[in-house]
């Protein structure tokens, strides 16, 4: 509810949107973007009464996701209108950061000055806290990251999809704490994928290879199309000698990504 009373706009409608706000919130901790946008939107339309320009950004970030679009410059020109109409929008800045780390913009220099921005309106908003972590990590700012995901922690103790994202980044870092941190994670949040995915990532690097092997098919199975668990699991299958299995990972990731560049770095 923190995220919700710091990340959202108040005033009429605001338990109805609240909800919307919360919805949001998961769908983007599983990772499911357009989801994440539709709830967006939601929220977003319950003050059409008293806001025609939220409407209006509303109807089209559900027309995005409803296309699975890229964002239109139209979007981010609302968003733009909405950071400059007010001081107190900290769920706009967090959208647009959203919005820029995706495939059409890659900006993420830009998300992470939105990010810092929604924070300091923001500060109990442990879902901004979170995402300005993995803003930073985009940018291969690991110890900024580990810094922003650490106050993530503080401020919300047992959310595993945030205890994922730290974990990774610890991970990233060789620090021996990522197991442990990831652990957590998929305990406290068994239906997020990219847990298992950076947990099986962990236990390869640990020589874990039967348990690796687990986690990441077990990644797979919530999220088929994820690179990362593609590309570990082949590592995993080639080191373990199962030469079959590692084919046939091969042949998935280069449906998933044709340069083959995720089935290399796994090989590695």
């Amino acid at each position: 509810s923190q995220g919700v009373r710091d990340g959202g706009p108040a005033g009429q409608g605001a338990v109805p949107a609240a909800l919307e706000w919360l919805r949001a919130f998961a769908w983007q901790a599983l990772g499911k973007r357009a989801a994440m946008l539709r709830c967006v939107a939601a929220a977003l339309e319950r003050f059409s009464e008293i806001d025609p320009l939220d409407a209006m950004l509303g109807r089209e970030l559900r027309r995005e996701s409803a296309l699975s679009a890229a964002p239109s410059a139209r979007t981010m020109e609302l968003l733009d209108r909405e950071v400059r109409r007010g001081a107190r929008r900290p769920w706009a800045l967090a959208v647009r950061a959203e919005l820029r780390c995706g495939p059409r913009f890659l900006q993420y220099r830009l998300a992470v000055e939105d990010l810092e921005r929604a924070a300091r309106l923001a500060p109990r908003a442990a879902w901004i806290h979170a995402r300005l972590g993995r803003a930073y990590q985009n940018l291969k700012e690991t110890r900024k990251a580990l810094a922003a995901l650490d106050r993530a922690c503080r401020l919300s103790k047992r959310s595993g999809w945030i205890r994922a994202w730290r974990g990774e980044c610890l991970r990233r870092l060789g620090d021996p704490r990522a197991l442990a941190e990831l652990g957590k994670a998929v305990r406290w949040s068994p239906e997020y994928p990219f847990g298992h995915a950076w947990r099986g990532a962990a236990l390869r690097s640990a020589g874990r290879l039967r348990e690796a092997a687990g986690e990441l098919e077990l990644a797979l199975r919530m999220e088929p199309s994820y690179e990362w668990s593609l590309a570990e699991l082949f590592a995993v299958r080639k080191r373990r000698g199962e030469w079959r299995g590692a084919a046939d990972l091969a042949t998935s990731a280069f449906e998933v990504d044709p340069k083959f560049t995720w089935v290399r770095s796994g090989a590695a």
